[in-house]
């Protein structure tokens, strides 16, 4: 059990950094995606967003009059620019900045590679980027960028006249947000523009001001894992006292005192355990950060105060033993038959608790994972077939020209509508309009890849229904169609199998989905985001979607949505892993704890009814009905608990099915192996 202590430590402490680590590089992350937040909480500012349109102007000459009036007010100016790269795999998240606060960026890493970047020169077009190229000044860094390319975006902090290069000339508005006391500069600034062109407008655009970012994850994280170290350590602990309950109680009287028998007892094991703790903190540290700059000097100084932690609980533990010795080893229970009895109650005590504390925990980390873990394999097949696809990454102006250009040789398949459906009856218990079975939007080019068959065996013949049809899998026929299309026929067709989402996004893929075949644009039916034409000329592509649709039309590779899965899952695989291993621990440690206390108390009762004749059911039917009796009180216990019924029902069950097998494994091994120890008059 000792060895097992030293497993559940080196878990606790990896854990602990994991999560830090991964929850801290997260909101690093959200800091550069929320910039206007991050600064807001260093200049002790209000944020204004502030609209600024104009007809006679050019819209160079309107955001450098902005930046003189920042420049005199002592004001300081962000613009944003979200933009899809040339391959339309990543966002470029451009941020551009007039301040003449040299601290502006104090709470983020940039390593920069000469001088930094003075954010008060209005001429100046240098940058900082969280990806390296020859042209950025300094690199961006959180605890690890490549979380920036699991989420396909590059952030990227301009000096102020970069706007210039943005390609908006044409635009006849501008949002910014302005950092000051107060709004009194909105008037201001609008007479300042309109000495040059009196058709702008200035207007406040702030509803409430945004919130700082705060996060509880650092104290969540700790808190769940000293419980389970305290439970873990006091479960196995107390057992220990208690079996050598007598050996305790003569050792007393012989005259050591209890705190001697708890040192020798339990000291070693506990300053193992805090070497154990700090090395595997240090190691995780070291592993998770491969280089020293402030991000990762900011983990270091967070993850530390874990190891005094673990020492004061360690110290409690150590106190808890020494008192619990001191109580129990007097000598009116020298004589006690029941002293695993009371193991046992607590035992079966701490084990109710323990599973009650672990159920939110399980379960939410078991929903969040599952998709990913359904879904891998399928998605993964997806990948040869969607390198060069490219969906639209906006409803141009023109969808229902490009669908019609595009329609005979492009992928187009719909499964936001049945996704949505679903998850908008879940979130207002609508279940009423809920599409009864699976339901997906496709034209013809995107189902060749499927086998559709009427029902008579044939061949399905698309050039019969130029304005489209529903298709019905036969094991729906008869059944209310109500909810689905009614302007097109319905064909039935054999079961036609799988059909893969390839904008890899929830849902993934359904079975024997009902299908709507659009042959047309339809303003209620189609989303043209959902067309995905393939190409190796990503140029060629963007040209020949402006020339259809008179502007620009942002694409965005089919790949962006599968890296994204991919990387998620492989995330979600380790942390459910490790969740598992930990929860599993605890369980087995706590179910095998009480069997094994359980079978040491009743093993000779046991023993005489064996050799009696009694059934094995008879024999054991205590420990199951106990056993019963936990699991009744654990769900009735977990209602305070903000889960669903079922979510519940169903942990319970699984967890009480696998206790009853460990326990028929468990009294196998006592009556083919300790039994006869019993029947001797030995111990087990």
């Amino acid at each position: 059990m000792k060895k097992l202590l030293m497993v559940v430590v080196m878990l606790i402490s990896f854990s602990l950094v994991y999560y830090t680590f991964n929850e801290k590089n997260i909101d690093e992350a959200s800091k550069l995606n929320e910039l206007n937040l991050s600064v807001k909480a260093d200049l002790k500012l209000n944020n204004f967003n502030v609209y600024v349109s104009f007809e006679n102007s050019k819209f160079t000459d309107i955001y450098q009059q902005i930046g003189l009036y920042a420049k005199e007010n002592d004001l300081v100016v962000i613009a944003l620019d979200n933009t899809l790269d040339d391959a339309g795999l990543y966002t470029n998240q451009n941020y551009y900045i007039y301040s003449n606060h040299s601290d502006l960026l104090n709470g983020i890493c940039i390593d920069v590679d000469g001088k930094k970047i003075d954010f008060s020169d209005l001429t100046g077009k240098q940058y900082y980027s969280t990806h390296n190229s020859k042209e950025n000044v300094g690199k961006i860094k959180i605890l690890n960028n490549g979380f920036f390319d699991k989420i396909k975006r590059k952030i990227n902090i301009y000096q102020y006249n970069a706007l210039d290069n943005t390609g908006f000339e044409q635009l006849k508005y501008l949002y910014l947000t302005i950092y000051s006391k107060d709004d009194g500069f909105i008037n201001d600034l609008q007479e300042y523009l309109q000495k040059t062109d009196n058709s702008v407008s200035v207007s406040n655009e702030t509803r409430v001001h945004d919130e700082d970012i705060e996060n509880n994850y650092i104290f969540d994280n700790l808190k769940n894992a000293l419980i389970i170290l305290i439970i873990i350590f006091v479960t196995v602990m107390s057992t220990i006292i208690i079996r050598k309950n007598r050996q305790y109680m003569i050792r007393r009287m012989m005259g050591t005192s209890s705190i001697k028998i708890a040192g020798y007892e339990f000291f070693r094991i506990i300053f193992i355990s805090q070497i154990i703790f700090i090395i595997t903190n240090l190691l995780s540290y070291f592993v998770l950060c491969q280089d020293i700059n402030k991000a990762t000097i900011e983990l270091l100084k967070m993850i530390l105060p874990f190891n005094i932690y673990f020492a004061g609980i360690l110290l409690i533990i150590f106190l808890f033993n020494w008192i619990f010795i001191y109580l129990s080893c007097n000598l009116k229970y020298l004589n006690n038959k029941n002293y695993f009895q009371r193991l046992f109650n607590i035992q079966m005590i701490i084990k109710i608790v323990m599973i009650i504390f672990l159920m939110t925990p399980f379960i939410t980390s078991l929903k969040e994972s599952l998709p990913y873990l359904m879904n891998y394999l399928k998605v993964k097949d997806l990948k040869e077939e969607i390198t060069y696809l490219y969906f639209l990454n906006e409803v141009p102006e023109k969808s229902k020209e490009i669908f019609a250009y595009y329609k005979d040789d492009c992928y187009y398949a719909d499964f936001t509508d049945y996704s949505a459906n679903i998850r908008g009856a879940e979130l207002t218990n609508d279940y009423e309009s809920i599409y009864p079975y699976p339901y997906i939007h496709a034209n013809e080019y995107y189902l060749r890849n499927h086998n559709i068959k009427t029902l008579d065996g044939k061949k399905f013949d698309y050039n019969k229904y130029p304005h489209g049809a529903l298709l019905v899998p036969e094991m729906y026929k008869d059944q209310d169609l109500s909810r689905y299309p009614s302007s097109v026929e319905i064909v039935y067709i054999k079961n036609p199998g799988e059909f893969l989402n390839y904008h890899v996004e929830d849902i993934y893929y359904l079975t024997n989905p009902i299908i709507l075949l659009e042959t047309e644009y339809s303003i209620f039916e189609t989303r043209i985001t959902n067309l995905g034409i393939k190409t190796d000329n990503v140029s060629e592509l963007k040209k020949e979607l402006e020339e259809l649709n008179g502007i620009k039309v942002n694409i965005i590779n089919a790949k962006y949505y599968y890296d994204y899965f991919m990387d998620q899952s492989k995330s979600a695989l380790i942390e459910f892993g490790v969740n598992l291993g930990i929860y599993l621990i605890v369980y087995l440690t706590l179910v095998f704890q009480s069997i094994f206390t359980y079978l040491e108390e009743k093993g000779k009762e046991i023993s005489i009814n064996y050799i009696f004749g009694f059934s094995r059911i008879k024999r054991h039917i205590n420990l199951f009905m106990l056993n019963l009796l936990a699991y009744a009180i654990i769900l009735f216990g977990s209602f305070k608990l903000n889960l669903s019924f079922n979510n519940r029902i169903l942990f319970v069950s699984c967890f009480m099915l696998m206790e009853i097998i460990i326990e028929i494994i468990c009294i196998i091994y006592f009556e083919n192996k300790k039994m006869v120890n019993w029947l001797k008059g030995e111990k087990l």
